[in-house]
């Protein structure tokens, strides 16, 4: 008779590998300098980010990049892979590629190596890591439930946001807003903002289901300057109210 095993572990490992992926994606934009370099290869320390892919622009050998950094002043993008071990970073592919376009690897687990076979290495700081997902668990709990669980019984949880826009009626904002929204299939509105650190910042907290309010507004008399005043009128022109069906994504073409 085959002896049955009695002791079973329950599985401690708490999340997947896109955590990690999200945890850089957020420490590369909005981390502190330090936080930054110490995900960084040495040679990258003194380069500003511009723009991070997540799981990379281009497919190539049959791969594709976990993540692909463009810092500025730099025409093409940094392939980065990331991996829970060292030894899990060994298929010729991957390493071909990343070593071709002058990309790192990023490793959850302890490692000595600076380099792998040509290929610089960054080992995540365990602490910091811990504290990134001590700071945004109630987040990225709420995200899981909405995209993953389908869950619609978190309304009580609904974000407000304003987007506050100057102009008026005939305003350039209003005819960006108005092409916003026409120029795609009328399903499919979307709202496009400026690709820095702020503004990523504020859309990194929006969630779907959340409402976000557009105003468009100027300063009587015509006068599009407003007073920091905040006993000074505005004029509201018109508002916009709506549902975020998805909070941010990033188109890659022109």
């Amino acid at each position: 008779m085959k002896q049955i095993d009695i002791f079973k572990k329950i599985n401690r490992n708490a999340f997947n590998e896109k955590l990690i992926h999200r945890y850089l994606f957020e420490r590369y934009y909005f981390g502190s300098s330090q936080q930054r370099k110490g995900l960084l290869p040495d040679k990258f320390h003194r380069s500003k980010v511009n723009l991070i892919v997540p799981e990379g622009s281009k497919v190539e050998a049959k791969y594709r990049a976990d993540l692909e950094i463009f810092f500025r002043g730099r025409e093409k993008g940094v392939p980065v892979e990331v991996k829970w071990h060292l030894n899990d970073f060994k298929k010729d592919n991957q390493k071909n590629y990343i070593k071709e376009h002058n990309g790192f690897v990023v490793v959850l687990g302890e490692t000595e190596e600076k380099t792998h076979e040509g290929i610089d290495v960054v080992q995540i700081n365990h602490e910091d890591f811990a504290d990134w997902v001590s700071e945004n668990i109630s987040r990225l709990s709420r995200e899981s439930l909405i995209y993953q669980a389908g869950s619609s019984k978190l309304s009580d949880r609904t974000q407000y946001w304003v987007a506050f826009l100057l102009g008026g009626n005939n305003g350039s904002a209003v005819k960006h807003f108005r092409k916003m929204l026409t120029t795609r299939a009328k399903n499919y509105p979307f709202w496009a903002f400026k690709q820095d650190r702020k503004a990523l910042q504020h859309i990194f907290d929006m969630q779907r289901g959340d409402k976000i309010l557009f105003i468009f507004a100027k300063a009587p008399g015509g006068n599009q300057a407003l007073s920091n005043d905040k006993r000074k009128e505005i004029l509201i022109c018109r508002y916009y109210f709506c549902e975020i069906i998805e909070p941010y994504y990033m188109a890659l073409d022109s």
